[in-house]
């Protein structure tokens, strides 16, 4: 096309949180961190700015790190859970201690 340049991978990102911020108003830690990481592969794949990255590997050795990221991203997603689960532990905990503590108070006063 004529005239078209392609864009930065930093207006992609604005642009793609612009978007969900309209869509769907405000935007969770989660959904910014999502669009990020697509941003990242869109840069890498070439599909924003102006770079592609030609990694030119053989069959044998794309399979060996398709594997590994697999791996890798598998590891991240369940120690994001295994956190979330502790941070919903203490939350409660910490509801239980306010709960105590108001308890003593009435009870001092």
């Amino acid at each position: 096309m004529l005239g078209y340049k392609r864009p930065t991978a930093v207006e992609s990102l604005r642009t793609a949180l612009k978007t969900r911020r309209e869509l769907e108003g405000r935007l969770s830690d989660t959904d910014v961190n999502f669009e990020v990481a697509r941003n990242v592969l869109h840069e890498d794949l070439g599909y924003v700015g102006d770079r592609r990255i030609g990694y030119d590997l053989e069959d044998d050795t794309k399979d060996i790190l398709l594997a590994h990221a697999r791996q890798d991203a598998a590891h991240a997603l369940l120690n994001s859970v295994t956190l979330l689960k502790k941070q919903k532990r203490l939350h409660l905990l910490m509801y239980v201690a306010v709960g105590l503590l108001a308890y003593i108070a009435a009870k001092v006063s």
